[in-house]
């Protein structure tokens, strides 16, 4: 009960017009200027969400086709111009165009600095108070100098790549004499990427070190799909590491929201938190390659206070990163413009990684901007059920539904609201209650 009142939600609701209402309006600068057809309603592009477009295309939307790697716009035949989309989950990548749509993902321009390690540890460091929600990571030149003394505070450690995805790029040490033989042989290749605003963000090496959770929560006696049998099982008695995937949106009218129901990986191989086996200590992979199992945070009900105190423990660490969000918008100067009220509101969705501990807190490690949904496990597509519905109700689409979720203490919603709009932006698209942590 003290749970459910420290996790208050204080109700403030838009009522802002939907999308759907707003289809008449003119299209932005950015899609006029391509000479397409205004778009039809329920129309969108997907290619990065087998479930998405199978939920879509159940509520009666039609996908549109759109380009081919390094290919041309699918243009309408009778008109010439280029198809266009009231929606779109698209992935500009290897030369594919970027497609017109009214409610879009975010630019590059606002994503990659983010999705690098090195330059969003360097904005996390210098506009969050967050610190205590990240493992200790030593970036710079600075992580290639650690004395002995400041090594062996720590058992394991990992050396990573900062353009390093899905687990790759990742050496873990446990001596002093390795992490002193990879810190002089690994290559230094600074280089930079393109800011917001289109400066150049310098990346002054291409690895960092991080501290490891030494406390994991590991689990064992359930089975894949299911959280009901899955038990806090000490590593020492045949407990298995666990990650949290969750998910986040960043709308361009600046409110900030966290999936409340999160995927729990679990490892196929046991837990050792003395060892440098990357095998042991890293989750990611595929249900072939390692083992793992997967279910559903929620159902997580042989540990009810673990699972509701390790919820909010996340949406807590979400909750501080909002400033690092607003001070990439805040800079970003390009087009298409993140929020137009004439034309639609663009959003991303990130993919998160999460590490829970023993002590029901969780550490916040990485974002990425463009996660892979290309879901097929029973836990992964359930997510999807509760998930991609409420998250076109906060893009403003009619027909869709962001509820409250009984399952956890607080009932936060399915998306959890972190922060206000923008104030110059507020109404624009439909607000919540706003989340309010534990003092």
């Amino acid at each position: 009960m003290a749970l459910e009142r420290a996790a208050s939600l204080r109700r403030e609701v838009s009522t802002s017009t939907n999308r759907q209402d707003q289809l008449q309006l003119p299209l932005s600068e950015e899609l006029s200027g391509l000479a397409i057809d205004p778009p039809e309603d329920k129309t969108f592009f997907c290619n990065r969400s087998i479930c998405l477009e199978q939920m879509l295309r159940d509520k009666g939307w039609t996908q549109v086709k759109g380009p081919v790697k390094n290919g041309a716009l699918t243009k309408v035949p009778e008109t010439g111009k280029p198809r266009s989309a009231v929606f779109a989950y698209w992935d500009v990548f290897g030369g594919v165009p970027h497609v017109p749509s009214s409610v879009d993902n975010w630019p590059r321009a606002c994503t990659n600095c983010l999705d690098n390690l090195y330059t969003m540890f360097v904005r996390l460091y210098a506009t969050c108070k967050a610190r205590d929600v990240v493992p200790d990571t030593v970036i710079g030149p600075a992580w290639r100098a650690l004395t002995r003394e400041e090594f062996e505070t720590c058992p394991v450690w990992f050396i990573k790549d900062v353009f390093g995805v899905r687990g790759k790029g990742i050496t873990c040490v446990n001596t002093f004499e390795d992490y002193q033989r990879f810190a002089s042989t690994m290559p230094k290749e600074g280089t930079n990427i393109k800011g917001p605003a289109g400066e150049d963000l310098p990346i002054h090496d291409r690895y960092l070190i991080q501290r490891s959770i030494h406390n994991m929560l590991t689990v064992a006696r359930g089975q894949d799909g299911s959280g009901a049998e899955w038990q806090c099982v000490p590593y020492t008695e045949g407990g298995y590491k666990t990650g949290l995937r969750a998910y986040f949106i960043s709308r361009g009218d600046g409110a900030f929201f966290m999936c409340s129901e999160m995927l729990c990986y679990v490892h196929g191989v046991p837990y050792d938190p003395n060892s440098a086996d990357i095998r042991s200590q890293s989750v990611h992979g595929t249900q072939a390659d390692t083992g793992r199992n997967v279910f559903l945070w929620s159902e997580f009900d042989s540990n009810p206070d673990v699972k509701n105190s390790v919820t909010h423990a996340c949406l807590a660490a979400a909750q501080k990163l909002v400033p690092m969000i607003h001070d990439v918008m805040s800079k970003y100067t390009g087009e298409p413009k993140l929020c137009r009220e004439q034309g639609g509101l663009l959003y991303q969705f990130w993919g998160v990684d999460f590490l829970p501990t023993t002590d029901n807190k969780a550490y916040f490690v990485e974002m990425n901007g463009w996660p892979n949904l290309w879901h097929r496990q029973p836990a992964e597509v359930a997510w999807h059920k509760k998930a991609d519905s409420a998250m076109m109700a906060l893009l403003g689409y009619a027909g869709f539904d962001n509820p409250q979720m009984p399952e956890i203490a607080g009932q936060p919603r399915v998306w959890t609201q972190l922060c206000e709009p923008l104030p110059t932006l507020r109404g624009i698209a439909p607000a919540y209650e706003v989340y309010e942590a534990a003092a």
